[in-house]
């Protein structure tokens, strides 16, 4: 209910349904140094679906030959968390980088950002070397959120 509640105040039109889902695609762009140093462009998805009793359900999606789906549940305010009555955020690692998605929404849309901190070279698992690799630069390249 704290969902729904919440999300009154961001878009009505929305609440007509008794789940709001959330789906933001996104592409990472960074250099890969090691093994095999290459220029990539990663493909990643996140979808929650915000549920009336407080729950939330995140997919996580990422391409590649060895890229795959993660799947969680949780509540409100744990692993998504509510900065104001217009936006949720999330904040993961990758490696020792840290990424905050910020996903803000107006009436039946969103739009959403993330920000990257942390040192510049990290370790992390490789999508399509399906081996942890050594990256630097890290940027974003696209980002695009849908309400669904």
């Amino acid at each position: 209910m704290r969902a729904l509640l919440i999300l009154a105040l961001w878009s009505p039109g929305v609440l007509l349904a008794k789940e709001i889902h959330i789906r933001v695609n996104y592409v990472i762009q960074s250099e890969r140094l090691s093994p095999s140093p290459s220029i990539g462009h990663g493909h990643f998805s996140q979808s929650f679906v915000l549920h009336e009793n407080g729950t939330v359900e995140r997919h996580g999606h990422s391409n590649g030959p060895f890229g795959g789906d993660k799947f969680a549940t949780s509540r409100l305010g744990s692993e998504l968390k509510v900065v104001d009555q217009h936006a949720l955020t999330r904040t993961w690692s990758v490696g020792a980088q840290r990424r905050t998605l910020l996903i803000t929404v107006s009436d039946n849309s969103c739009n959403a950002n993330i920000s990257i901190s942390g040192p510049s070279e990290f370790t992390a698992f490789s999508t399509e070397l399906g081996q942890p690799a050594r990256f630097r630069n890290a940027s974003v390249e696209s980002i695009r959120c849908a309400i669904e």
